[in-house]
């Protein structure tokens, strides 16, 4: 996650207050387990119950509604359930593969696989504090494919250079409603009926890498 806006000393000491104040509670949620590539890691049943396929629908709409789900269960110090969203939005090897192809998948899974443990591990108690001190009340979802060029982030211009599928990309952005900016969260794609993240993934992209022949991602 990247905040757009800086925090000061201010916030930064209140949010290790709080975080401090959820670490048992940490310690009670089920820890994301990064497993071997052949497995779906962080793909917990608890989950994928938690949001079950079709649950948010494509489209911008869908992907608000499912982020101020995120919004409410921070405000309301629900930290169980943040974990939950946030681990259901993580993509299994097969379907980066769909999105960047299997050759830049495959060396890219082991960094996904830590990236979103901690997303969603310590991730989820961060992101309830810092929603509490921020006074975060308001969800803006971003369309990143269609922005022009000069408006989208690097990273955002990395991920859709590589992606070997074009398909509709989008950032999430949690500020307060009086605020144009906040903690923006990246990327998402929607796949088989669920939100899924490639979350700060695009840093490590090289979209001008060639992909070895006759291992695209198929149609």
């Amino acid at each position: 996650m990247e905040a757009t806006t800086g925090a000061g000393a201010g916030i930064i000491a209140g949010m290790c207050r709080r975080i401090a104040s959820g670490l048992a509670g940490l310690l009670l949620l089920p820890v994301v387990t990064l497993a071997p590539a052949c497995q779906q890691p962080g793909r917990s049943t608890r989950a994928e119950e938690a949001v079950p396929a079709g649950r948010y629908p494509d489209g911008s709409a869908g992907l608000q509604q499912l982020w101020q789900e995120v919004l409410r269960a921070c405000q309301r110090d629900e930290r169980q359930r943040v974990h939950d969203l946030l681990a259901s939005m993580m993509m299994t090897q097969r379907e980066l593969a769909e999105l960047l192809g299997p050759h830049r998948a495959a060396a890219l899974w082991p960094r996904y696989q830590a990236l979103m443990g901690s997303m969603i591990n310590p991730g989820s108690v961060e992101l309830v504090a810092y929603v509490y001190e921020k006074k975060y009340d308001d969800v803006a979802v971003i369309r990143v494919d269609t922005l022009p060029e000069a408006e989208q982030q690097p990273t955002d211009r990395q991920v859709l250079a590589a992606m070997v599928q074009k398909r509709p990309l989008y950032a999430v952005r949690l500020k307060r409603k009086s605020e144009a900016k906040g903690l923006r969260y990246d990327f998402f794609v929607y796949l088989a009926g669920r939100w899924r993240t490639g979350n700060q993934l695009g840093k490590y992209l090289n979209p001008e890498e060639p992909q070895p022949k006759g291992r695209g991602s198929g149609t």
